[in-house]
């Protein structure tokens, strides 16, 4: 389904739709949001980190969670409490 959410968000939005495989935070010791800007510059996202934040208060992106069940369950905690704080600091950006 966030997929289909994801190709949706693509077509119908002007925002930037990033997906984040969750199960991929296990084996790091990286913050959400260092991991997702590390994931897009893998991919060829070549903005600078300042510009990426600023991207993210201006509210560009639509984040899609995917695989909380993957999560160990010893970073499940951490995990969810860094959404939350990403949440409040981005507001203007749709999290699912």
């Amino acid at each position: 389904m966030l997929k289909h959410l994801f190709l949706n968000a693509i077509e119908t939005t002007n925002y930037i739709p990033i997906f984040v495989e969750l199960r991929n935070v296990n084996d790091r010791d990286l913050t959400i949001s260092d991991c997702i800007y590390e994931n897009l510059r893998n991919l060829g996202f070549g903005l600078e980190r300042e510009y990426f934040e600023y991207s993210l208060e201006a509210g560009c992106f639509v984040f899609l969670f995917d695989g909380y069940d993957e999560v160990r369950q010893s970073k499940a905690n951490q995990v969810s409490a860094e959404i939350k704080t990403l949440c409040d600091r981005y507001p203007e950006n749709y999290f699912i």
